[in-house]
């Protein structure tokens, strides 16, 4: 299930091809919590997709993350588009989800409204932490945030599906952290 595995300067990454097609988008999360649980979530998000929701689940996840983006404590938007509706308007933003259990309810929203999705698990809870290190190098891939230290491990959704998971292997032991995600995507 693990498509591709690099390694460089002990900066591990994983691709997990098309697991939306592979209905195993709950692995994914599966990973995520395991990895992240009770660490607080943090997140980024590139622009507005949508591509594989029909027109309502399209206008029913717009109605959801407006609601939940402007209620949620620790979010700020990067670039901002033209549109009305918050949810369509964000070009690039970050946030920390404001439960753990929003690892199962919100975030397959916003992996399928959102192009691109990455998930930290920072060496230090705090959202204004996350903002300084964020606006150093936006967008920047997830060995970036790994190898500068700032995040033991990293998850990224893509547009295609596809599920990519980068972690340092002097924090998490190469072995058997690969083997532990082998499980979870196979269960």
């Amino acid at each position: 299930m693990i498509d591709n595995y690099t390694e460089k300067n002990n900066i591990c990454t994983l691709y997990i091809g098309n697991i939306r097609k592979n209905n195993k988008v709950i692995n994914s999360l599966n990973i995520i919590d395991k990895f992240v649980k009770n660490t607080g979530v943090y997140f980024s998000i590139y622009r507005v997709d949508g591509m594989n929701l029909s027109r309502k689940e399209a206008t029913i996840y717009r109605k959801v993350l407006n609601n939940y983006f402007e209620n949620l404590k620790e979010f700020e938007i990067f670039k901002r588009g033209k549109q009305k509706s918050l949810a369509n308007s964000i070009l690039e933003a970050i946030g920390k989800l404001s439960e753990n259990n929003e690892i199962y309810t919100i975030l397959p929203r916003i992996f399928d409204y959102y192009l691109e999705t990455s998930i930290y698990k920072l060496k230090h809870n705090n959202f204004g932490y996350f903002k300084n290190i964020y606006n150093e190098k936006p967008m920047k891939n997830l060995e970036y945030y790994v190898e500068k230290g700032y995040s033991d491990i990293a998850f990224a959704h893509v547009d295609s599906g596809d599920f990519i998971i980068c972690f340092d292997s002097n924090i998490y032991e190469k072995d058997s952290t690969v083997e532990k995600i082998r499980k979870i995507l196979t269960d």
